[in-house]
């Protein structure tokens, strides 16, 4: 047993003390070999003198606490205590702010463990550089909280999709469905709990499409479903990232109800317009114009849009300014009737009632949108009839229903 034992050990024993220092100093990392009770420095092999900047002979005169920043507050322990744990128990990691011979503070990874040292018992330290890798950490950090402050501030939601679920969302994003980010990104929440049934299967291909590298971004509006049932409108701009490692969406939601309301109830009043039969058009506080719609086209020659930058006085016989002065001449209980000039150049009398506020409001010409409903009328046409002892428009025309779509 005895002569195996020795047998093993034989290889290990044939190992000459040069061999020894050499593979010691052929070590990149910092090895220092430390008196537990002073923390001299017994021993430092090439890679601590390349580290710190001191010879083996400057090294060896030197104890532990003139490698480590010594600024107040900077270390958590003191280094004296830390080589007394190591010598009486397990081996210690940390991470420590090192001190090289030039004064340059830097970053390192500390292993220490105990070691039997010239038949006495040492610490030996092995020191890595870390502080390209703490850099990169620090600055990590920082791009992670200036990306937080603007997220958490912004007035659009945003998001990361990733594993079918949500792996951030900001307080916008949650407030625009009804929850709060906890809610959203503790698993409950999936996306397609946030959508309008109708609307689920275009978003979810969406979201596949990006995540299998099909799609790289996608813009697109969808319904989304409130927390308490309401329908909302919602405008994403989601583009494929990888996130933590894998793959994930980031985007940016934003609720577009109101302005959908707007654009809806736009295209209902510009209907309406359409449909009329009598001839519309709105000009801007110069005279210029801004609409015709399609009956004014037909009555005057003109094709769709041709008039539009116009200066209404082409429909009549007034001067520019005249044609401006218009209607501030009119009150709002006049239909006055009036000579306009067709494209082909013949002149007719048409009624022209002016689209206006109601008579107790003031008119505002220089702020607001001017519009003229036109009708033919024949030359024996009566210009007025009497209603109620009043002056009225010949039909009975109240413009105060359609204001409203010209303001």
């Amino acid at each position: 047993m005895a002569v195996q034992e020795n047998a093993r050990a034989g290889p290990a024993m044939n190992i000459s003390q040069a061999d020894c220092r050499a593979i010691f100093d052929a070590v990149s990392d910092a090895i220092l070999i430390h008196d537990v009770t002073t923390g001299e420095i017994l021993d430092v092999n090439r890679g601590m003198c390349e580290m710190f900047g001191y010879t083996p002979e400057e090294a060896r005169q030197l104890r532990v606490t003139a490698l480590w920043d010594g600024e107040p507050g900077s270390q958590p322990e003191s280094a004296l205590s830390l080589l007394a744990k190591a010598a009486a128990g397990p081996p210690q990691v940390f991470e420590w702010q090192a001190l090289d011979r030039a004064g340059r503070v830097f970053w390192v990874e500390v292993h220490l463990k105990p070691v039997r040292f010239r038949g006495r018992d040492r610490v030996l330290a092995v020191l890595r550089d870390i502080d390209r890798r703490k850099q990169a950490e620090n600055a990590l950090k920082e791009s992670a909280a200036r990306y937080r402050a603007v997220t958490e501030g912004s007035l659009a939601g945003v998001y990361v999709i990733q594993d079918e679920g949500f792996a951030y969302v900001n307080p916008t994003m949650a407030q625009i469905f009804g929850y709060q980010p906890e809610e959203i990104m503790a698993g409950p929440v999936k996306p397609g709990d946030l959508v309008h049934p109708e609307d689920l299967p275009m978003v979810l291909a969406n979201i596949r499409r990006r995540l299998s590298g099909e799609l790289e971004a996608a813009h697109y509006t969808f319904r989304g479903l409130h927390r308490d049932g309401t329908v909302i409108h919602c405008e994403s701009f989601g583009r494929a990232v990888e996130y933590q490692g894998q793959p994930a969406i980031v985007g940016t939601l934003l609720n577009i109800t109101e302005s959908q309301r707007a654009a809806e109830a736009l295209q209902t009043q510009t209907r309406v317009l359409e449909s009329m039969a009598e001839g519309v058009t709105v000009t801007d506080e110069e005279g210029l114009i801004m609409f015709t719609n399609p009956a004014f086209n037909a009555m005057f020659g003109y094709q769709p849009g041709e008039l539009i930058g116009q200066h209404v006085s082409v429909l009549n016989d007034f001067s520019a300014s005249e044609s401006v002065r218009l209607p501030r001449k009119w009150s709002s209980s006049c239909r006055p009737n009036a000579c306009c000039r067709e494209r082909s150049g013949t002149v007719r009398k048409m009624a022209l009632p002016l689209l206006r506020k109601p008579a107790s409001a003031p008119w505002k010409f220089s702020a607001k949108p001017v519009g003229f409903l036109f009708r033919k009328i024949s030359p024996s046409a009566s210009r007025w009839r009497r209603r109620d002892g009043r002056g009225k428009p010949a039909t009975g025309w109240s413009p105060k229903a359609l204001w409203r779509g010209f303001t």
